[in-house]
């Protein structure tokens, strides 16, 4: 669709510049972006950590208020960048056809067709990497000129492409002056509700708004102990909203916190598994201390597990059905037993790397399958009358697990499906997803 002044762009959009036109972006992080005319570009990605409401102009930053991730993808055209310092964790690149470039601090035009890229700077220093994995370092006042099937060259740049990036830059600078962190701040908040925790490998969080909604099952079946898991449907209010793990908690996300990794299956973007839910309640607590150390987390609020109805509102994302998907479920859909066989047969028979499978419609991948996911809430029955932010049973010998894992049939991966574990216990499909609330 059009673009309009003052829109924001969540990652994936797709601009496409026409002739004798321009467009300016402004990120949060302080980089200004003016896309030229014939320019087509897509936002890759961009994630950023919370930072404090200030009345800053943005473009008047030295430096990025907190750490950010910003990947862009240049097909064909040119792009005159501006980039403020950024924070040691942050990570910054634009992918061309010829190349990828790494930037920090610096001003510099990126220009780029399908046999030709041309990255010209102003200030500061741009790493390029080809395509064939040869690595330049393009220094202040030098352009390099990559082009298919030929070694690249680093030439003096004219005086008159320095005066043209210096004088984009200007001009990009004055149409965002007035804009402040507070009001992108808030742009932001209305539009992505998104949280990256850098000490956990920037482990990406998604803003579940407080609501109702029917949780439980209209038919109560049996779950994976072979005993009733009654799920009598009854009415929840989530009365406040909280932040919830885009994808189950990784192994390098784990290790990140805790220096090592306790899986049965290794891989870095595999979920981790075989840790209790004591072991996923200390893992909590300490990213919370590592993150209130750091000054990124605001007072009053801790990672923790989500308790069970926090989990089934997020995992139903608005929907009724078994699954939020629809009523029925395939291989496609999901990584569990499809077939049935235990140790033989087609299905994957092990955890897969997050993300492999479509995300509910609140953006959550895996709430259904991969492995079972810890919460906060002691195993009980539920009351067959409206509650509000219920947080399970008073007292109990087991915990409360949810979304089946990669070993179980069908029934166990539907939403309002429930079993239960002792919390010292560690099982290659138990797992969990991190959530960040009031304490």
């Amino acid at each position: 669709g059009k673009v309009m002044e003052g829109d924001i762009l969540p990652t994936g959009t797709q601009i496409k510049v026409g002739a004798e036109s321009e467009a300016i972006l402004l990120f949060s992080n302080g980089t200004i972006t003016t896309i030229g005319a014939n320019t087509q570009v897509s936002v890759r990605k961009f994630l950023q950590e919370g930072f404090a409401n200030s009345e800053k102009k943005v473009s008047a930053l030295n430096e990025e208020v907190s750490s950010s991730i910003l990947l862009l993808d240049l097909q064909v055209g040119d792009l005159v960048v501006d980039v403020r310092k950024l924070k040691k964790k942050s990570n910054f690149e634009i992918t061309s056809p010829l190349g990828v470039a790494g930037i920090r601090g610096t001003s510099f035009r990126l220009s780029a067709s399908r046999d030709s890229t041309k990255l010209s700077v102003l200030t500061g220093l741009v790493g390029f990497v080809s395509n064939e994995n040869k690595q330049n370092q393009v220094g202040a006042g030098k352009v390099l000129v990559s082009s298919r099937g030929k070694e690249s060259v680093i030439n003096d740049l004219a005086d008159a492409q320095k005066q043209s990036i210096a004088q984009t830059v200007a001009r990009a600078k004055k149409e965002t002056e007035e804009i402040s962190l507070s009001t992108l701040r808030d742009k932001l908040s209305k539009s992505f509700k998104t949280h990256l925790v850098p000490s956990a490998g920037n482990l990406e969080m998604i803003w579940v708004e407080p609501g109702e909604f029917m949780m439980g099952s209209p038919e109560r079946e049996s779950g994976r102990d072979g005993r009733d898991n009654q799920e009598s449907q009854h009415q929840v209010l989530l009365s406040y909203g909280f932040y919830l793990g885009k994808y189950e908690v990784t192994q390098s996300q784990w290790k990140a916190v805790v220096g090592s990794d306790p899986s049965m299956f290794k891989g870095e973007d595999l979920p981790v598994e075989k840790v209790s839910w004591l072991d996923a309640v200390e893992f909590c607590k300490k990213l919370t201390e590592i993150e209130k150390r750091s000054g990124r987390l605001q007072d009053g609020m801790a990672y923790q597990l989500p308790t069970e109805a926090q989990w089934e509102y997020a995992c139903r994302a608005g929907t009724t059905t078994a699954y939020s998907w629809g009523a029925k479920i395939a291989s496609s859909n999901a990584n569990y037993n499809w077939d049935g066989a235990y140790n033989t047969g087609n299905d994957f028979k092990q955890t897969r790397d997050v993300g492999q499978y479509a995300s509910n419609p609140w953006g959550f991948f895996d709430m259904h399958g991969n492995v079972w996911e810890w919460t906060s809430d002691q195993f009980a029955g539920y009351s067959s009358e409206q509650v509000i932010d219920p947080r399970g049973a008073k007292s109990g010998l087991t915990k409360v697990i949810r979304g089946g894992g990669w070993e179980d049939d069908a029934p166990a991966l539907r939403s309002a499906s429930r079993s239960n574990s002792p919390p010292s216990l560690r099982y290659e499909y138990l797992g969990f997803r991190l959530s960040l609330q009031k304490q």
